[in-house]
């Protein structure tokens, strides 16, 4: 499978990014810090964008459909990708891979319409007619390579089905990297919609909604790393939901799990505490994996766009100690 991994994306127009925003030399691991409102989710919603204008309109859709907008197209949809205070109608996104392609997406947006445009390279193609689409015919299984935070329940036991139902030794996999944090024993699909986990051997099946917010989160959070091989994993409010005695196991594993199957990471926090577990995991790493980590502070300019400065983690320690403008 291609990698698709990514170097640098600029974003136009995009929700509150009226001017072009950057996000350059991104690494495997990559930790996006800023104060609330300042646009980090923003940010990961457009690294969903996709090479094939089908899939991109599929996963813009999903995004609408998680933030429980109305089924029918209108203006309301076309607003939530769109700046609403400029005056262009067009949102690009500007990407570069690390293999060395580039692509450009654009996004055109008019009274009730949307169309998505994809050049990456010589090839181009575009998907019209999009306020023809209703979101009641989104499919439960279109799953978009997001995270949002306290939203980790929702279509978990189609993640599951797609990601581990029919491969035993991923499902091994599964069970044995959950029970680095909290012991499962197994893990089972009922009725086709719902996920059951067994704590012990002699034990019943228990209801996943009868788990706490940490373990779902950390359930979904290991399913779409298996799910996102070689390809991109965005999780928002990274730490949200984890008790802070499970905080760097949690993380830890995100870190192994992304090497392993070759996932690159984009999270976003707000939280100081994350931040010093970060450094403390990265320490104890090697320098090949430490060159891996890249921070980012996004901080608004004067003129209310944002820009984000990249920090390498040889200087994040440092920074982290003595500047609180990082977090």
């Amino acid at each position: 499978m291609e990698n698709k991994h990514i170097d640098s994306i600029s974003i136009t127009n995009f929700k509150g990014f009226k001017d072009t925003f950057e996000l350059n030399d991104a690494g495997k691991f990559n930790v996006i810090a800023g104060p609330n409102n300042v646009g980090k989710t923003s940010v990961l919603e457009a690294l969903c964008f996709d090479e094939n204008p089908e899939q991109m309109t599929k996963n813009m859709l999903a995004i609408l459909k998680m933030k429980d907008f109305p089924d029918e197209f209108g203006l309301l949809h076309i607003d939530y990708f769109q700046n609403i205070i400029s005056n262009d109608n067009h949102v690009i996104l500007n990407i570069h891979f690390l293999n060395g392609n580039n692509c450009t997406i654009e996004m055109k947006t008019e009274i009730k319409d949307w169309t998505i445009s994809v050049k990456c390279g010589d090839n181009e193609k575009t998907v019209k007619n999009l306020g023809e689409r209703n979101l009641a015919k989104v499919k439960s299984d279109d799953s978009i390579p997001l995270i949002y935070a306290n939203a980790y329940y929702q279509n978990i036991a189609k993640l599951y089905s797609n990601t581990l139902e029919k491969d035993s030794k991923l499902e091994k996999q599964f069970i044995e990297s959950v029970s680095t944090i909290f012991k499962i024993h197994n893990i089972r699909l009922f009725y086709g919609n719902l996920l059951g986990i067994q704590r012990k051997e002699e034990e019943g099946f228990i209801s996943l909604a009868q788990f706490g917010e940490g373990e779902i989160k950390i359930i979904r959070t290991v399913l779409e790393i298996m799910n996102n091989r070689n390809s991109r994993l965005m999780i928002d409010e990274i730490d949200t939901g984890i008790h802070f005695t499970n905080l760097e196991k949690y993380l830890n594993l995100i870190i192994e799990l992304s090497e392993e199957y070759n996932v690159q990471i984009f999270a976003s926090t707000h939280s100081e505490e994350c931040l010093f577990t970060f450094k403390d995991i990265f320490s104890k790493k090697d320098e090949v994996i430490q060159q891996k980590a890249v921070f980012y502070r996004m901080r608004p300019l004067n003129n209310g766009n944002p820009k984000a400065y990249r920090i390498e983690f040889k200087n994040f320690e440092h920074q982290l100690e003595y500047d609180n403008e990082l977090r």
